[in-house]
């Protein structure tokens, strides 16, 4: 077996030849200082059973990103290394074994064919993205050796799921249970604390799941987590809450436990984007503090708990309700900062089948005739019962969109069929020119679009990690999304 290595501090080709001892044997090639630098042109000869070992060094990519380096890197030593280059590494295998304090730290995207082995040690994502192919998994992952990145980034998998049972592709730690096929999924595991209900941060880590089917009501979810990304919150009281753009709503908890560090929820209803954050079911149900609002009369039972937030020139509406018992039906109430009352825009009958439930049941609404502006807007549910009885959910407020905002974002992360949404400000402009960059800075889509909330095709672009530029004379706006 032969590699041959480019090693541009020699200034020279150096050609380690290693002899393997008999069938199965393994051997090792090891390179004691500076960096691996794989530059353009470079002939990569290897076998997975061949293991580059990198003692207090990096590897530095900048050859093709087409082809397979087809053996394992091993990260060693007592100081941080690096992976990066220009380009984005194909490796077989990483097997991290760094001294503590000492990680390993990524400046360009990583795809990886079988493994990343955890030994000691840890693995900053550091804004970027890690591509497992589909058999690859994460092995060995720990308290002490696992991946993180307070900074952004995420791992990726994408994989057929046809009638999973407790399957946890790529070991990112989202297991799945379904009668049904969920078909093609792809799951990103993430690592910077969501800002959950407007009120804290959640755990350090979070999944999106997109299937290409639909969710059958009967998927299991299980979201695993170690004790190292609680990020401070109380274990024994973790649910699960769940977003579909930027607002996170409670789905509740089948079961949990903090000793093998998971939550469960049975019957999800729909992707999205997960993560973990306390929500107290035992609280009492007491009316909103606003002299307007008329005395309730014996409530129904269940704490209904109200979160919205804008899409598009829309609130979007939700809230959940612990428990229900002889309901009917839910009314959403308005009110803008310049009126003295709220005023009943809607209804949404009750879900419960009999208007009762012991079970956490989640609702929505879209308000599409609300004022984005000048006046600030509260909403609030009051819960009435088949006799009659109601009671208040807290009051929300959503702040006025101002004039000056140029963009309010774009979403999802990831892009869901080929596509990411542009959300739009209302400043009074025709047009605006679009750049989308590479991870490398290349420019790959230019235009020029309108101004307006709008769906912008991606589907024509590699897989990878992108920036979107969207500009109109002094007003700018820069986003990233993952195709």
């Amino acid at each position: 077996m032969r590699l041959l290595l480019n090693i541009p501090f020699w200034h020279t080709i150096l050609l380690l030849s290693l002899n393997l001892l008999g069938a199965g044997a393994r051997c090792t090639a090891q390179i004691n200082t500076g960096a691996l630098h794989i530059v353009s042109g470079t002939t990569w000869l290897s076998t997975p059973e061949t293991a580059v070992v990198l003692d207090n060094m990096d590897l530095q990519y900048d050859a093709s990103a087409s082809w397979l380096l087809n053996n394992t890197f091993r990260f060693t030593g007592t100081t941080n290394s690096v992976i990066g280059g220009n380009s984005q590494p194909y490796v077989y295998a990483i097997s991290l074994a760094k001294t503590s304090p000492a990680k390993l730290f990524l400046t360009t995207e990583l795809f990886v064919a079988k493994r990343i082995n955890f030994q000691t040690g840890l693995l900053d994502l550091n804004s970027q993205y890690i591509a497992l192919d589909e058999t690859a998994l994460l092995t060995n992952e720990s308290e002490t050796s696992r991946i993180y990145g307070s900074l952004a980034g995420g791992v990726q998998i994408f994989v057929p799921l046809n009638g999973p049972v407790n399957a946890n592709p790529g070991n990112l730690g989202l297991q799945l249970t379904s009668p049904t096929g969920l078909g093609n999924v792809t799951i990103t595991r993430g690592h910077v604390p969501m800002y959950v209900n407007f009120t804290g941060y959640g755990v350090a880590r979070y999944y999106d799941l997109s299937p290409a089917a639909n969710v059958d009501s009967n998927t299991t979810l299980r979201f695993n987590y170690f004790d190292a990304e609680l990020n401070g919150l109380p274990e024994d009281s973790l649910s699960l809450w769940e977003a579909q753009d930027v607002t996170f709503s409670p789905i509740g908890f089948t079961s949990r436990n903090t000793t093998l560090n998971y939550v469960e929820k049975h019957g999800l209803s729909q992707p999205g984007r997960f993560t973990l954050y306390p929500y107290d079911t035992t609280a009492s149900t007491t009316p909103p503090p606003d002299s307007t609002a008329p005395p309730p009369l014996t409530p129904t039972p269940g704490t209904v708990a109200l979160v919205g937030s804008w899409i598009n020139d829309d609130a979007q509406l939700g809230w959940t309700v612990t428990s229900e018992y002889d309901n009917d039906h839910f009314n959403v109430e308005r009110k803008y900062s310049s009126e003295t009352s709220f005023t009943p825009i809607g209804s949404v009958p009750t879900s419960a089948p009999g208007g009762t439930s012991t079970a956490p049941t989640f609702y929505t609404y879209r308000d599409s005739t609300v004022k984005t502006g000048p006046d600030d807007v509260s909403y609030r549910i009051n819960q009435v019962g088949a006799g009659g009885q109601s009671a208040y959910s807290n009051i929300i407020t959503l702040k006025a969109v101002t004039a000056s905002a140029f963009i309010h974002g774009v979403y999802p992360t990831i892009a869901v069929g080929g596509r990411v949404y542009i959300q739009a400000g209302n400043m009074a402009i025709d047009k605006m020119q679009m750049q989308v960059f590479d991870s490398k800075g290349g420019l790959v889509m230019s235009g020029t679009l309108p101004y307006v909330s709008q769906w912008l095709s991606v589907s024509p672009l590699a897989r990878g990690v992108y920036r979107l530029s969207l500009r109109s004379e002094a007003n700018k706006f820069i986003g990233t999304f993952i195709k």
